[in-house]
C-alpha cells in the first residue's frame, strides 16, 4: 500500500500556469520479478491560469481560469527493466493504465463573464500504453524500440487553450517534457520511434531519437478561440533528437541537439548534467 500527495506547480511556459493538488492512495502485487499490478484511487484540485490569445493582451487583460475537481479509479501494469532513468541503453518499459475520472470543472474569465461556467459535471475513461525495448545487434551498436498509444474520452472544453492543456501529451524525451508542445497533444494518437545507439566506451555513447506522432484528430483554433477537430488523420508530426552521453553511476551528462516539425522552435540545443525527475501529474 502506498500513498501519494502532491503540491504540483508548472511555469515552465509563458502560456499558463498549472497547479495540482492530489492524493492518491494504491495498492500493487507482484505479477513477476520486474512487474506489477497496481490499483487505485486519487481526488485532485486542477487550476489552470493562462491567456486564451496571447496576440491580444493588453495592459488590462486578464488570465482566464478553469478548476477541475475531479475523482479517480485506476488500475496500472508494469514491467520495467531499464539501466537509466533519462537515457537507458538495456533493458525494457511495458506499462498500461486505465484511469476513471469524474468530477466538476469551472471557468472564469474577468475579460468576458458572459463565457463563466459554474459546476459543470464531465466522466471520462482514459487508456494509456507504452512499449520501449533496447536490443542489442553488437558489442558496439543497439537498437531501441518505442511505441506509445493514448485513447480518452474526454470531451473538448470551454476553449481552445485549456483544451490542449489538459489532454494527453507526447513527450518521450527529457527535453519534450521541460516544454510545452500543443502540436504533440491530442485526446486520441498513437506515436511510434527508433533509437539507434553507438557505443563509443562502456559509458559514453551516441544515440539517436526519431519520432513519429499521429494524432487521430488535432485539436484546431477557431476565430473565437472555441475548439474543433479535425478529420481524421489530418496531420502527423516529427520529432528528432541526436545526443552525446555519458552515464555516470548515479547521473548522466548529455549534450543534444533536436528538431520538432511543428514547434515555435524547431531547433533546440542544450546540456543536461544530473537527473531531470519529473512530477507525475494526476491525470498520468
Amino acid at each position: 500500500m502506498k500513498g501519494d500527495q502532491l503540491f504540483y506547480n508548472d511555469t515552465r511556459t509563458a502560456n499558463f500556469t498549472k497547479n495540482e493538488i492530489y492524493s492518491k492512495v494504491s495498492a500493487g502485487f507482484p505479477l513477476s520479478m520486474k512487474g506489477r499490478l497496481e490499483f487505485g484511487v486519487g481526488y485532485g484540485f486542477l487550476t489552470d491560469n493562462y491567456f486564451e490569445n496571447r496576440a491580444l493582451i493588453t495592459s488590462t487583460t486578464k488570465e482566464d481560469e478553469s478548476r477541475f475537481s475531479l475523482a479517480s479509479l485506476f488500475t496500472r501494469v508494469e514491467n520495467y527493466t531499464l539501466n537509466n532513468v533519462m537515457y537507458p541503453t538495456k533493458g525494457y518499459n511495458h506499462s498500461t493504465s486505465l484511469h476513471l475520472f469524474g468530477g466538476e470543472q469551472t471557468f472564469k474569465s474577468e475579460n468576458d463573464p458572459s463565457k463563466n461556467v459554474n459546476d459543470l459535471f464531465d466522466i471520462w475513461i482514459q487508456w494509456k500504453a507504452k512499449f520501449e525495448q533496447y536490443f542489442p545487434l553488437s558489442p558496439y551498436f543497439t537498437l531501441g524500440a518505442y511505441g506509445e498509444l493514448a485513447i480518452t474520452s474526454r470531451k473538448l472544453l470551454q476553449n481552445y487553450t485549456v483544451s490542449v492543456i489538459e489532454v494527453p501529451a507526447f513527450q518521450p524525451t527529457p527535453y519534450s517534457r521541460t516544454v510545452f508542445n500543443e502540436s504533440f497533444s491530442a485526446n486520441q494518437y498513437a506515436a511510434v520511434g527508433l533509437k539507434p545507439i553507438y557505443y563509443l566506451t562502456k559509458d559514453l555513447h551516441l544515440r539517436g531519437e526519431a519520432y513519429w506522432f499521429v494524432p487521430y484528430q488535432t485539436i484546431n483554433r477557431s476565430a473565437n478561440n472555441t475548439p474543433y477537430y479535425s478529420t481524421p488523420f489530418f496531420a502527423t508530426r516529427f520529432m528528432g533528437e541526436s545526443s552525446l552521453v555519458y552515464n555516470f553511476k548515479i547521473a548522466s551528462a548529455g549534450m543534444f541537439v533536436n528538431y520538432f516539425s511543428s514547434a515555435v522552435s524547431n531547433w533546440n540545443f542544450g546540456i543536461n548534467i544530473g537527473f531531470l525527475l519529473f512530477n507525475p501529474k494526476f491525470t498520468e
